[in-house]
């Protein structure tokens, strides 16, 4: 695992070059690079496709998603809560 900066340099690309080809700001680069700012998860999706790696081989981002599917597993879980106690309820 390497982190954004790492990848984009051994592309050889600049902040700018790897916001074009990935279609999102240089700022949207710069600041997940100093840690400022986790991007959107389509957003981490264009750049690692830019750079011609998954989002998980990108330190930032490992991190991000980790997170992400956390929170999705906590809302599925208490979306099956108030569905039970809704069906509890009724019957």
């Amino acid at each position: 695992m390497q982190s954004l900066r790492e990848w984009r340099v051994k592309k050889l690309m600049t902040q700018r070059q790897l916001g074009r080809a990935a279609g999102v700001s240089p700022l949207t680069v710069m600041n997940a690079e100093l840690g400022r700012q986790i991007p959107r998860l389509l957003s981490i999706q264009r750049i690692c496709n830019a750079l011609g790696v998954e989002p998980a081989d990108v330190t930032e981002f490992a991190t991000a998603l980790e997170v992400s599917m956390q929170v999705s597993r906590s809302a599925r879980m208490d979306e099956l809560a108030e569905r039970r106690r809704s069906a509890r309820a009724r019957g």
